[in-house]
């Protein structure tokens, strides 16, 4: 086999890429349909709502999840086994969209995200819960997002949220230390330079403290070919000795970017694993 094509490099992933879009493609019936909710006036600051019928999901958190692309690529509707997971599992779901590169950087991105946190808690209150309790999770680029969300505790309190309201990050394949992750224009459209003020905001890994309590979740493979494990191991080693955050990472052997996303239409340990870390860590 050609090297280029071994587990690890960016070839390998996008040969990939195909199957997995198909799995996910097949795997996206719902009973429920998708309501689809505008939350500012640029055509991509939309979200699509999953809420199944009943009251059920009025006593968990709402769940989001923010769908992977490089911050560039990529749309809710193709995430749509994802929202059948957690509606599966009893969960309300959300899958939103942002203004994307290269037109705009993570400036734009994150006051999306408090637009998204304001738009979300008034329709948390006209749809009945009790409390505005989230959780938060996504893919490659949309869980740097979904880490954001969580963890940026001014953005939340602007929105109307406390950090206890976040009840759990699951975040795949992610880039969580922006530092790791390799050189490249897209990360230089995003964030500007390494040494910049914009690149230490746009790093997830700045907003854990001392007094971060969210339980997370980390699934990475170590074979990952677009975001290093680095990435998602720097970020965690912080959580772990900085925080009270219960945070685990689950390292995927032999595995591929997308292997931390497969959980979506595989019946394997890995959903196992969510599975019973929701119903421990984040709803009991």
């Amino acid at each position: 086999m050609n090297l280029l094509m071994k587990k690890g490099t960016l070839a390998y992933e996008m040969m990939d890429l195909s199957g997995h879009w198909w799995q996910m493609w097949r795997h996206k019936a719902t009973s429920c349909p998708p309501v689809k909710y505008h939350y500012g006036p640029h055509p991509s600051q939309y979200l699509l709502a999953f809420v199944p019928s009943g009251t059920a999901h009025l006593d968990k958190p709402l769940a989001f999840f923010f769908n992977g692309g490089a911050w560039q690529f990529g749309s809710p509707e193709m995430f749509r086994a994802q929202a059948r997971f957690f509606l599966e599992n009893g969960f309300a779901v959300i899958l939103p969209s942002y203004r994307k590169l290269p037109g705009h950087s993570f400036l734009h991105i994150r006051a999306d995200l408090t637009k998204l946190l304001e738009w979300t808690r008034t329709w948390m209150e006209q749809g009945g819960w009790s409390e505005p309790s989230l959780l938060l999770s996504g893919m490659s680029a949309g869980g740097h997002l979904a880490a954001h969300m969580g963890l940026d505790t001014a953005a939340l309190a602007e929105a109307g949220y406390q950090p206890r309201d976040i009840k759990g990050l699951l975040l795949c394949g992610a880039p969580l230390d922006l530092r790791a992750m390799p050189d490249s224009l897209i990360l230089r459209r995003l964030a500007g330079p390494r040494d910049g003020d914009l690149f230490a905001q746009a790093n997830p890994v700045n907003l854990l403290s001392p007094d971060t309590s969210i339980p997370v979740l980390c699934l990475h493979g170590d074979h990952d070919g677009l975001v290093p494990l680095e990435s998602a191991r720097s970020f965690m080693e912080k959580a772990h000795s900085a925080t009270a955050s219960p945070a685990r990472i689950e390292v995927i052997a032999h595995g591929t970017h997308l292997d931390a996303g497969r959980w979506s239409y595989k019946r394997d340990g890995y959903r196992e694993l969510i599975v019973g870390w929701l119903g421990d860590k984040v709803t009991r």
